[in-house]
């Protein structure tokens, strides 16, 4: 049997990355930027404040497409169900307990993925997380780690942009930033840059719920075992959130993007729906 060989074609431990640290990067950073999808009256004044003591389910699927050629069909579905308790408030910071119910992943038989999908389904079963979220909808700076944004993320939760300090008119915008530096790594031994700008977008109001579109468009650079992977991204979602708490009811987004790897260039695309239970 010839040895495993990475997405550049080289054999892993040849100057290469090890077989983990490729299906982080291909397969689960990807999902990192599933998260634009999420929360956000003639004006509306936003705040994250769900009830305490409440619970919320959702079904989250990531279907990816990353069909490089012959032998290097990447492509893979999640399906997550998964609950979120709203544990405390103190002081406008609200805390969260974040569980995964059950956990789905698939890919074709050709695909290099198809002996991988029983790993990652084991990354993300029964991952419970923690997390505490101002009223604009930000962790709290220094307790978010990158796996713990990516689980949240990809079960509806943890956005990437956050609130506006200001009341804001329906056709309105306003910017926030994706840090990636503050995330930690995905890995042992990754570092992770980049600043990625975030816009949103009120379009409309419909009784108590606030439709809000948002768009991501920027670079991002992964070092690992002395080498460097270069990211960007284009991005594009929808949701549906309810004023009153800062929860987003339904989210839609779809998401491409392409990578540089050793010189070489990959393009890949994501869609990402979640809905509730």
């Amino acid at each position: 049997m010839s040895p495993a060989k990475s997405r550049c074609g080289r054999q892993f431990g040849e100057g290469c990355f090890t077989e983990d640290f490729c299906v982080y990067t291909f397969n689960v950073i990807p999902y990192l930027f599933a998260l634009v999808a999420l929360p956000v009256q003639s004006s509306v004044t936003f705040a994250y404040q769900p009830p305490v003591g409440s619970t919320f389910k959702y079904r989250t699927v990531i279907d990816s497409n990353q069909n490089m050629g012959p032998g290097m069909n990447m492509s893979s579905k999640i399906q997550m169900d998964a609950q979120t308790k709203v544990v405390s408030r103190t002081g406008g910071l609200t805390k969260l307990e974040t569980k995964t119910l059950a956990v789905k992943v698939t890919a074709p038989k050709d695909s290099p993925m198809a002996g991988q999908t029983a790993q990652l389904e084991k990354m993300l079963m029964g991952n419970v997380t923690t997390s505490t979220i101002d009223r604009n909808f930000k962790p709290v700076a220094g307790q978010s780690t990158a796996m713990n944004q990516v689980t949240q993320g990809m079960m509806g939760e943890m956005g990437s942009y956050s609130f506006p300090n200001k009341a804001i008119k329906v056709g309105e915008s306003w910017t926030s930033k994706m840090d990636l530096s503050k995330m930690g790594a995905m890995a042992p031994g990754m570092k992770i840059s980049g600043n990625i700008p975030i816009v949103c977008k009120l379009t409309s109001v419909q009784g108590g719920d606030a439709i809000l579109s948002v768009s991501m468009n920027g670079t991002m650079q992964m070092e690992a075992s002395g080498q460097t992977i270069k990211m960007k991204l284009e991005s594009q979602g929808i949701s549906r959130v309810t004023i009153a708490t800062g929860l987003s009811l339904y989210s839609d987004s779809k998401t491409s993007y392409s990578m540089e790897v050793g010189g070489r260039v990959m393009k890949s695309s994501m869609t990402q729906t979640m809905r509730p239970l």
